[in-house]
């Protein structure tokens, strides 16, 4: 007997499911009606109802225990009871908003108007008669006022009346009588009716009903006390001391009168006893009648679950058997799969694998099916993969050869980086070549000078030491002598002086560009030394230069590279810029950049300009229009990477038909590249 075919087996296992499915889903729709008749009445009354009932009941016993807690000081419980009130009010219009019967209506309007009636109840006689906020502000105000009034005025007073007691120690009999222990005794007076005052307001923050009225009793005797006192005390200091007095007392008047209009400690106890009141009355009342709600709609949802669960039980035996009979159309199915594509896939990933793993002589058979077509094709691809490894070994080869040529181009490569090396190198080296020339040349003239000094020198003394030793010598000779002496000595010390000056800014020159030390300089003067070995060179052209450079520029740098920078821009300036004129000026500015730590350095030249298409390349290295006519490619190259690499700052190039400028932009505080490092 042949086999079904995949494609018929599947549709006959797809027409039994669709069977099945038909027989479930009919099944499920009236069981989905059945329970959609019982719970209908639970979900949309019995339970929204039941469980806005618990959130009034729950809400409620919030609202009361927020308003208990307000008495007790807890200010933000009145947000709270807020809350708590609107949840309450959605809960019950939710309620109201449903299709209820009259009977129910009625009763949920009946707990509407109870609430409300509690709720006024609440803010009338609680929230609108006791404020802990204003309770703790009087407190902070007591104490405040104690601190700041009371206790000053009391310890006031005693040192006045001590004061008084030792004057006494000083006065007559008479003055003892009538003034000093008068003063003691109304000032001991005073003292005790401050500290009266300072009891009094504590009292009054613990609801002594007399303590508003003593407050002002005593005042009033303070001020009968200050009046009988005042005319004793007339000395300065004794009159400083009453007008301090008296300021404190005012002060202690004034709070106190704030304190009262603030804050009446009665209210509490009134409040307290309302909240009671309502607690006995409307609170409880209402409580009763939501929980009778709650009870009653509980039973309500209670029976209705329990039908839901009869019906769930009654229908448990027809799902059962629909599962059985699913049961066993999967264990056809897995047998169908097991047999018929399980174990030849299984069969097909190995023969994948084995080719993978680079066999290529497998013998794929299989039933004149779907699959059978799949290792049909697998055996072509076989075949195919014969001639593709072949090929990959000729890619192979390819390979080699690139990864052959690909060393060479590296090997040349690196040999062109040190050929750029070496000619940065042999840069740097002609700039010192060019330091030495303009040494020479510099120090011949003050040496020149002191050589021919010194041969007058020698002429002069044989002359003199000639006439002394013959006897010929005169008084105007030894003047004349004298005078050509000293003025020879002046000639040559100058001259000599500077030679000196000029050999040591060339040595430090030398120094700084055959090195790259970073050290605090002067900027202007590493300048002026850098253009001193320039002059030689620029005295030759029929260009001018000009310098314009603060002088209080203080850098922490590296001064060689530095005048390396300037050394190339001039060089490049003479070069390129004003090469074949007749005339030109070639200017170095340096100033400092506002709000910044930089310093700004313009080399700039009135010369005939770089090209547009040459102006994006000029710091290129080996990038030049005088190839082979002196210059080498390098001198800007050699500008950029040392202002950007070494002494961190940017380089900008500005050029027109009317000349170049390059505008430096440098750190006054250099980065340590060794410490970088």
């Amino acid at each position: 007997m042949p086999h079904l075919s995949l494609r018929t087996s599947i549709v006959l296992f797809l027409v039994v499911q669709t069977v099945l499915q038909l027989l479930f889903g009919g099944l499920l729709l009236y069981l989905s009606a059945k329970a959609q008749h019982i719970i209908s009445p639970i979900l949309e009354e019995d339970l929204p109802i039941s469980q806005a009932a618990e959130v009034m009941l729950g809400r409620l016993r919030l609202m009361n225990s927020n308003a208990t807690e307000y008495l007790l000081g807890e200010q933000e419980e009145k947000q709270e009871f807020e809350d708590n009130r609107e949840v309450f009010q959605n809960a019950i219009a939710s309620v109201l908003a449903l299709k209820l019967d009259s009977e129910t209506e009625h009763s949920f309007q009946a707990i509407a108007r109870s609430f409300g009636n509690l709720e006024t109840d609440y803010q009338s006689r609680i929230f609108n008669t006791y404020s802990p906020a204003k309770e703790l502000e009087s407190k902070e105000q007591v104490k405040r006022l104690i601190t700041d009034a009371c206790m000053p005025l009391v310890a006031l007073l005693q040192r006045a009346s001590d004061e008084e007691y030792k004057d006494a120690g000083k006065s007559s009999i008479d003055e003892i009588r009538d003034d000093d222990l008068p003063g003691v005794k109304l000032y001991t007076q005073l003292a005790a009716y401050a500290d009266a005052l300072e009891n009094i307001l504590s009292a009054y923050l613990l609801e002594d009903p007399n303590a508003k009225k003593r407050f002002y009793e005593v005042l009033y005797s303070f001020d009968s006390t200050m009046a009988a006192l005042e005319p004793l005390e007339q000395r300065p200091v004794e009159v400083i001391t009453l007008n301090e007095i008296k300021r404190l007392i005012n002060s202690i008047r004034s709070e106190g009168q704030a304190l009262f209009a603030l804050y009446n400690p009665a209210n509490k106890k009134v409040t307290a006893k309302a909240l009671d009141d309502i607690e006995h009355q409307e609170y409880t009342k209402l409580e009763q009648q939501i929980f009778d709600a709650v009870t009653t709609y509980r039973l309500k949802v209670k029976e209705g679950v329990s039908s839901i669960n009869d019906t769930s039980r009654t229908h448990q035996i027809i799902v059962s058997v629909l599962v059985v009979a699913g049961a066993l159309l999967l264990g056809w199915i897995i047998w169908f799969v097991q047999k018929r594509i399980y174990l030849p896939v299984a069969e097909l990933v190995v023969a994948v694998n084995r080719m993978r793993s680079g066999e290529r002589d497998l013998t794929l058979k299989h039933e004149q099916d779907e699959l059978g077509d799949i290792f049909s094709g697998l055996d072509a691809f076989q075949t195919e993969l014969k001639e593709i490894d072949s090929l990959r070994d000729a890619e192979r080869q390819n390979q080699l050869q690139l990864a052959k040529e690909s060393e060479r181009l590296q090997a040349a490569l690196t040999h062109l980086q040190q050929t750029q090396n070496r000619l940065i190198q042999s840069e740097k080296l002609a700039s010192l070549g060019s330091l030495v020339a303009g040494v020479s040349h510099e120090v011949n003239t003050p040496i020149g000078v002191a050589v021919t000094m010194s041969s007058t020198f020698d002429v002069q003394l044989r002359s003199f030491i000639d006439k002394l030793k013959n006897g010929q010598m005169r008084m105007t000779d030894v003047e004349r002598f004298e005078h050509e002496c000293l003025e020879g000595l002046d000639v040559m010390q100058r001259a000599l002086g500077r030679a000196a000056n000029l050999v040591q800014s060339f040595k430090q020159v030398a120094i700084d560009q055959s090195s790259e030390v970073r050290r605090s300089f002067n900027l202007k003067e590493v300048i002026d030394e850098v253009m001193l070995t320039l002059h030689h060179q620029l005295k030759k052209t029929p260009y001018e230069y000009h310098i314009d450079c603060e002088d209080a520029i203080q850098m922490q740098s590296y001064p060689g590279p530095l005048g390396q920078v300037v050394t190339n821009l001039v060089n490049n300036a003479l070069i390129h810029g004003l090469d074949g004129r007749s005339e030109g000026k070639i200017s170095l500015t340096v100033a400092r950049q506002p709000n910044s730590a930089n310093v700004l350095l313009q080399v700039s030249d009135n010369g005939g300009g770089v090209t547009e298409e040459n102006l994006g390349r000029i710091f290129d290295p080996f990038f030049t229009t005088k190839m082979g006519q002196g210059g080498s490619g390098l001198g800007l190259n050699i500008v950029y990477n040392i202002v950007t690499a070494l002494l961190g700052g940017t380089i900008e190039v500005h050029s027109s038909a009317e000349g170049t400028q390059f505008n430096i932009s440098l750190p006054i505080n250099a980065p340590d590249q060794h410490a970088n490092e």
